[in-house]
C-alpha cells in the first residue's frame, strides 16, 4: 500500500523553468549579435581573402545560455516534490529527470525545516538519513510547510515503532 505523504505540485515551478530558459535564450541571442563584428573582418593571405570568425561571441552566447538554464534547472528540479511510504520505507519523488529515491532505514531519519535563501517567506524541507545523506524539497510557504512536516514527521514516527 502507497500512502502519499504530501505533494507539492509542480505548474508554477514549470513555467518559472520555462521563462528563465526564454529568458536564457534572449539574454544570449542579445549578447551574440553586440559581441559579432558588423561586417566580416577579412585577413589577407597571399591573394585569397578569408573571413575572421565570429566564434567567440558565439560561444560567450553559448555560454550564458547554459549557465541561466543551469542555475533555473538547480533552482527547480533537483529537490523533490513528493513524499510517500510504502512497506515501511520512505520514497522521496522528483521531476526532471523523473524518478523515485527509496530511503528504506527511517529508524535514523533527522526532519528538519529551512527558510529557502532569497525566496522571501518561502521554506524547505531537509532529510538527512543515516549516511550523512541529505534530502531537500521543493520550497512551499510557511502554512504548507507547517502542514507537510507535521504530516511527514508523524508518518515516519508512526513507521518507526
Amino acid at each position: 500500500m502507497n500512502n502519499l505523504i504530501f505533494s507539492i505540485d509542480p505548474t508554477y515551478f514549470y513555467f518559472y523553468f520555462g521563462i528563465f530558459s526564454v529568458i536564457a535564450i534572449a539574454v544570449g541571442v542579445v549578447l551574440y549579435f553586440m559581441l559579432r563584428k558588423e561586417e566580416p573582418s577579412t585577413t589577407q593571405y597571399g591573394s585569397t581573402v578569408a573571413p575572421v570568425s565570429n566564434f567567440v561571441p558565439k560561444l560567450a552566447a553559448i555560454c550564458v545560455i547554459i549557465a541561466i538554464i543551469l542555475y533555473a534547472y538547480r533552482d527547480t528540479w533537483v529537490h523533490f516534490y513528493t513524499a510517500s511510504i510504502k512497506d515501511d520505507r520512505l520514497y522521496l519523488g522528483y521531476y526532471l529527470p523523473q524518478r523515485i529515491v527509496e530511503i528504506p532505514d527511517m529508524k535514523n531519519l533527522a526532519i528538519t525545516s529551512e527558510k529557502a535563501s532569497l525566496k522571501g517567506e518561502k521554506y524547505r524541507i531537509r532529510i538527512k538519513i543515516a549516511d550523512q545523506r541529505e534530502f531537500v524539497s521543493q520550497i512551499m510557504d510557511e502554512d504548507s510547510l507547517k502542514i507537510n512536516l507535521e504530516k511527514l514527521a508523524n508518518s515516519v514516527n508512526t513507521k518507526k515503532h
